[in-house]
């Protein structure tokens, strides 16, 4: 998807091989973003558990962007404290937290943004999720009955004429999603809220659900943009 967006990326996860994309971690963190996906596994040789130490962190390039949506632990809260202290031009934003429920206060105010571990709460994705629970309980009682691909409603959207590029993806962006509604709700819910933000979680869309109605009218690289961004299939969905 970020290929057919125009965006050159580079991937490291030592337990994968073959694709185009992976690459060695020093490589990784000179890029301009840095985006932390990782499961947290003990499993050798490459446990997650504080993966990212001060060293490799240093490497990060002047105003890079480093994102964690991966789990809390994968960097410990007093290297990325260390971080924001010493690298004031790096930018913080975390969807996780080491010792989940609990968020170190300081740790938020260092942060550009911050949320409430919701990466998984669009109501897309429960759906989704709820449907593969459904599949595997199937599978271990052995039961035929079928379990139908259900999705929510489209949400349709109409372009306006001007926008193409950058502008038209972050058009996109907050047609489903507003990261500044989730940080300040984190910051008003400190310091015990977190648990009852992820319960009372509204209904948020992905951005598959989008729907642009007005496809047909763009011209070739507006439309290009819009159907990578919003490929359902190629999304996984």
């Amino acid at each position: 998807r970020l290929a057919r967006l125009g965006i050159e990326c580079r991937a490291y996860d030592p337990w994968l091989e073959g694709h185009g994309a992976l690459t060695d971690l020093d490589t990784v963190l000179s890029c301009p973003v840095l985006c932390l996906h990782a499961a947290l596994t003990p499993d050798i040789p490459w446990p997650s558990a504080h993966m990212l130490e001060a060293g490799q962190l240093a490497q990060l390039p002047e105003g890079a962007v480093l994102i964690n949506a991966g789990r809390g632990e994968l960097i410990a809260t007093a290297e990325l404290l260390a971080l924001a202290e010493q690298r004031p031009d790096i930018s913080l934003v975390l969807d996780v937290w080491e010792g989940e429920p609990f968020v170190n206060p300081m740790l938020l105010s260092k942060c550009r943004f911050g949320s409430a571990h919701i990466a998984g709460y669009s109501g897309d994705g429960k759906l989704r999720a709820t449907a593969m629970l459904a599949r595997a309980l199937q599978t271990a009682l052995a039961v035929a009955t079928e379990i139908s691909d259900a999705r929510l409603p489209p949400v349709p959207v109409t372009v306006p004429a001007d926008l193409t590029g950058r502008p038209l993806l972050a058009w996109l962006l907050t047609q489903v999603y507003d990261l500044r509604e989730d940080d300040a709700l984190l910051r008003a819910a400190m310091p015990d809220g977190f648990d009852r933000l992820r319960r009372e979680y509204r209904l948020r869309r992905e951005l598959g659900a989008l729907s642009v109605t007005n496809l047909d009218q763009l011209d070739e690289e507006a439309r290009a943009l819009c159907q990578a961004l919003l490929d359902y299939e190629a999304l996984g969905y």
